[in-house]
C-alpha cells in the first residue's frame, strides 16, 4: 500500500511526528488538528521520512509510568544480592 493521498492531489502527504506524556511515538497527517494528549515533536515530512525518524528515536518503547515504577522496584547494582 502506498502512501495515503487524501486530496487526490498526486502529491504524497506530509507528516508530523507526535509524542504523548508517555514518551510514546505516532504520525499525524500535517493539515489535520492534533488528538488531545498529543504534542508536536518538531520532525515533519514524508510518512516513511516520519517512520525512520521516530525507529531511530524511539529506543524503549514501555510506557514513561512504566519505566519508573521498574526503576522504584528494581535495586541498584551496588544493592544486588549475587
Amino acid at each position: 500500500m502506498g502512501p495515503i493521498d487524501l486530496q487526490g492531489t498526486g502529491k504524497e502527504d506530509e507528516y508530523s511526528v507526535v509524542k504523548n506524556s508517555e514518551g510514546q511515538f505516532s504520525i499525524w497527517l500535517l493539515e489535520l488538528p492534533l488528538p488531545e494528549g498529543w504534542q508536536v515533536s518538531g520532525f515533519i515530512g514524508k510518512k516513511q521520512d516520519c517512520l525512520d525518524y521516530i525507529r531511530k528515536e524511539w529506543r524503549d518503547m514501555r510506557p514513561f509510568t512504566l519505566q519508573c515504577a521498574e526503576q522504584r522496584l528494581s535495586p541498584q547494582k551496588s544493592e544486588r544480592i549475587l
